[in-house]
């Protein structure tokens, strides 16, 4: 009996303390996967615009200015009401251009869920990011819902949106990446390439392939600009150049600029290695892809 008893004792302070470290492990655990997203979460900053913004802040009724250089956060609204392009940087592994007058919010329900881009009005004139888990990935907009895709192709580490509007339709082009449409009663793939047009008629969607890039571009340094020519048979306007500052492996973004004739002079930028790509972007024929990558030296 004594040894039963003994045994007994034993097996229920062992149980006691298999619970014991449970219960902590599971408050542990949940504690690390609360904070987990607050220290893994993206900063969002107001590199440049060329018109005013205004910052609604989160659970805050007014409006009030933001300067270059000051961080949007989680819940907060900006707007610009008067022509521009605002640019924003995402940590350095993405960025937004915004074309105004537009009104723009960053959301996040709760800790545990990934953060969404909302654009509430105006268009997205470049988004670009590197498929990495701090970068939103989805895009709301007041008539569907942008989530991408996980590809696991090498080729598809970056993504790359245009949201615009042409004569009223809503056009989703996907120059790099995978997307899924959602909407209320349809879907949509949208592949690599591809641009899926909503017709703001009858909500009807359609997709239709991107324009190869003119493939005679060419870019030189001079002593105070940077050159860019081509030739092609399409209007000579209607173009949009960026420029990627290579660090290492990985690519910044500089610059996506509107062209409005076969030659272009541009200021240069700081010091670096860059890759500069041109593509169409004309309402009439649609958006192209990037021409491959011209390689410049800035000393």
């Amino acid at each position: 009996n004594y040894m039963k008893l003994r045994f007994h004792s034993i097996a229920l302070i062992l149980l006691g303390t298999v619970c014991v470290a449970l219960i902590l492990w599971m408050l542990f655990s949940d504690a690390v996967s609360v904070q987990t997203p607050l220290t893994n979460r993206a900063d969002f900053v107001l590199e440049s615009t060329d018109t005013p913004i205004d910052i609604r802040k989160f659970e805050t009724s007014y409006w009030s200015s933001v300067s270059p250089g000051d961080t949007i956060k989680p819940g907060d609204v900006i707007r610009a009401t008067t022509s521009g392009v605002t640019f924003i940087n995402i940590s350095n592994i993405a960025y937004v251009e915004l074309t105004a007058p537009f009104e723009f919010k960053i959301v996040q329900n709760n800790q545990r869920q990934p953060i969404e881009l909302s654009l509430l009005s105006g268009r997205i004139r470049y988004f670009y990011s590197f498929d990495d888990p701090k970068v939103p990935n989805s895009i709301s907009t007041p008539v569907g819902r942008l989530v991408f895709a996980e590809v696991r192709s090498e080729d598809s580490k970056v993504r790359e949106v245009i949201i615009s509007e042409s004569q009223s339709d809503t056009k989703i082009k996907v120059v790099s990446g995978l997307g899924n449409w959602f909407e209320s009663g349809q879907t949509a793939v949208i592949n690599s390439g591809e641009i899926l047009t909503r017709n703001s008629a009858n909500g009807e969607l359609f997709k239709s392939p991107l324009i190869d890039a003119p493939t005679d571009f060419e870019v030189r340094v001079t002593q105070d600009s940077l050159e860019t020519s081509w030739t092609s048979n399409l209007s000579p306007t209607g173009y949009i150049i960026r420029m990627m500052e290579i660090r290492g492996d990985t690519l910044i973004h500089n610059a996506t600029l509107n062209i409005e004739n076969n030659y272009f002079n541009r200021s240069l930028p700081t010091s670096g290695e860059y890759a500069v790509q041109i593509a169409y972007d004309l309402p009439e024929y649609g958006s192209g892809r990037w021409s491959n990558a011209r390689l410049i030296s800035i000393d």
